[in-house]
């Protein structure tokens, strides 16, 4: 069974935020909401080790997906190919998801009244395009594809570069993200990239 996920170079990222303005002019994403994200983090001592790790992240399209429990309606759901999606058509902007998310992925726009979140670019990417943000990526950081094919490019990236998802031993949902090297993913990991989920009452925004 194909899966859709990527794998991104942390040490290539600029922190350009090319990638969020790709996906906020093909999603329409207003402000406050978000498909994508880039953060930095500062770490190590003057003088000696000091540096800036950016992270570049987005829907982990997890193989649990505790989001798609929570939603009342429906609207929020895995695809046959694992693909974590919202129809916009059923999403009554109630915000259920949005805590049972471990990656805060998931945004309420107020303008649209629905959860905004990742989906990788799933309709275009089935008419033979890349994510906006693989597109757009300057760094050439991001690599998308079948996860799920040893054989497939992104799989080789992830081999070659022994990249690993966002999870801990408390915290692990099957996340199809993968980031490299080890290092800058412990930065990440360390400044709280995963929270715990909770469920949330039911609130309409």
């Amino acid at each position: 069974m194909r899966r859709p996920g990527m794998m991104i170079e942390l040490d290539r990222c600029v922190g350009c935020l090319a990638c969020v303005s790709a996906c906020k002019e093909r999603w329409d994403s207003g402000p406050g909401a978000a498909r994508d994200w880039v953060r930095s983090y500062e770490h190590g001592k003057r003088g000696e080790d000091l540096g800036v790790t950016f992270y570049p992240g987005l829907c982990m399209q997890c193989s649990e997906d505790p989001c798609t429990a929570e939603c009342p309606t429906g609207a929020t759901y895995a695809r046959p190919d694992g693909i974590v999606v919202v129809d916009p058509q059923v999403c009554i902007g109630c915000g259920n998801c949005v805590p049972m998310c471990p990656y805060g992925a998931r945004h309420p726009d107020p303008e649209k009244k629905i959860v905004e979140k990742c989906n990788l670019c799933a309709p275009y990417v089935a008419r033979g395009e890349q994510p906006a943000c693989v597109q757009t990526c300057l760094a050439e950081c991001r690599h998308f594809g079948d996860v799920a094919d040893p054989d497939s490019e992104v799989s080789r990236w992830i081999r070659e570069r022994a990249a690993k998802p966002l999870k801990t031993a408390e915290i692990d949902v099957g996340p199809n993200v993968y980031y490299a090297p080890a290092a800058d993913r412990e930065v990440l990991i360390a400044n709280g990239a995963l929270k715990p989920t909770r469920s949330a009452e039911l609130t309409r925004i």
